[in-house]
């Protein structure tokens, strides 16, 4: 008796090939979980590396070994996704698919939508059997030929980003540039080049800032930025420090810009001795002006009876220092004009003398 498997739905017909694989079972149990959460719409899986640990009954620093193994040899693709803040996981088929073959009988067979789409919502297994009473089929042909193994695309959009982050720095000052900033890089324990979603961001940087990529890479280099923000050129304290214009050319391979136009400076004729004095007895005259005539005759100043005020008031009539402030109070309590106190000291520093 023979049956026929139609597995349409992708994460339970790698499931299916994960239990055949030959792999360590520490390994084997994180797929196994990874392909548990894999998401048919999507193409992709993104349990966190906690929750993975947690079902496992592992370690995340274990659970993290065996997603690098499972990476190391083909079978897991990792990487980042904007939007999503863990990890994202697609499981390379390609490489189950031999597993499959072994392992499996020659009446099973695998179908899939056209164009090895498997992320259909009402994708399901649908089981015919000679013995069904729904549907009895008999098998009278051969099976079916198993499929050539599709060829997986790249698991993120933004994996090219890398290769056009390298493709823009090809002259020799920008490969220069580049191994400096990977020095620094280095030095603040980074990867030695950025991911690919932090090669998308530079990019988008360069073109808001409309610099060339060697410019940027330069400015963190310069300033021992490990990464880039525009912000960063506005509200860093001191201000950072920019490539020179030469530097900018040779990096664009692109000739030096034309200077904007600035005018000339204006140039004021030089002011005579006589103009100056002019301008002083204005000034004075302003001065005057503004402080009123001043009083030919002052009335008498008494003493309030305020001890600290009389005190005060003495003293600047004594010629000595006394703070503007302290004598204003003084004045404002005795009600007397401050005028009047140093037109005082003044009628009687000229009578000593």
């Amino acid at each position: 008796m023979s049956e026929m498997f139609s597995i349409t739905r992708a994460s339970l017909r790698m499931g299916r090939a994960a239990w055949q694989c030959a792999l360590p079972s520490g390994a084997k149990l994180v797929l196994l979980c990874i392909l548990h959460h894999y998401n048919d719409a999507r193409g992709m899986a993104f349990p966190s590396v906690g929750r993975v640990a947690r079902l496992c009954g592992l370690h995340k620093r274990t659970v993290q070994s065996h997603i690098a193994q499972l990476e190391k040899m083909g079978v897991l693709q990792v990487g980042k996704m904007s939007g999503i803040s863990t990890h994202v996981y697609r499981v390379n088929e390609a490489a189950l698919a031999p597993t499959l073959a072994e392992n499996l009988s020659t009446e099973v067979v695998f179908s899939a939508a056209t164009g090895g789409d498997f992320s259909a919502r009402s994708a399901e297994i649908t089981t015919q059997n000679g013995l069904n009473a729904f549907e009895p089929t008999k098998i009278t042909e051969a099976p079916a030929p198993e499929p050539a193994p599709v060829v997986q695309q790249p698991v993120f959009s933004s994996s090219s980003s890398s290769c056009l982050f390298l493709a823009a720095l090809q002259s020799p000052e920008d490969q220069s540039t580049l191994e400096a900033w990977q020095q620094v890089r280095h030095a603040k324990k980074r990867p030695a080049l950025p991911n690919a979603l932090q090669c998308q961001q530079l990019l988008d940087h360069a073109a808001t800032l409309g610099k060339p990529l060697g410019w940027v890479v330069q400015v963190m280099a310069l300033n021992d930025w490990a990464g880039f923000d525009p912000a960063w050129l506005n509200n860093q304290r001191p201000p950072p420090r920019l490539p020179v214009v030469a530097t900018l050319a040779a990096s664009s391979n692109q000739a030096p810009a034309t200077p904007l136009y600035q005018p000339p400076a204006p140039v004021y004729p030089p002011v005579t001795a006589e103009e100056s004095a002019q301008a002083k007895a204005r000034l004075f005259g302003l001065l005057e002006q503004w402080r009123g005539p001043e009083p030919t005759q002052w009335e008498p100043i008494q003493p309030c009876g305020v001890a600290w005020a009389d005190n005060i008031i003495a003293r600047a009539l004594r010629g000595e220092p006394v703070g503007f402030t302290a004598l204003d109070m003084a004045c404002a309590v005795a009600k007397v004009s401050r005028r009047a106190v140093r037109a005082a000291a003044k009628a009687q520093k000229t009578a000593l003398e």
